[in-house]
């Protein structure tokens, strides 16, 4: 880390750090699917998660 080289590669790594993890032979998680994200009008007009009450 005291290279002058060190920020070089350094950002190299900050800009595409995949091959130097397969080098040191870590995994990376895929991702499937992404979840789609909802408007702050959906999330706000929805019925929740709460629990559910019976009006009487």
């Amino acid at each position: 880390m005291k290279s002058i080289v060190w920020p070089c590669v350094r950002d190299a790594i900050h800009s595409n750090p995949l091959p130097y993890a397969q080098l040191l032979g870590i995994e990376q998680a895929q991702q499937t699917t992404k979840a789609k994200r909802r408007s702050f009008v959906e999330i706000m007009t929805s019925s929740g998660k709460g629990k559910e009450t019976n009006a009487i």
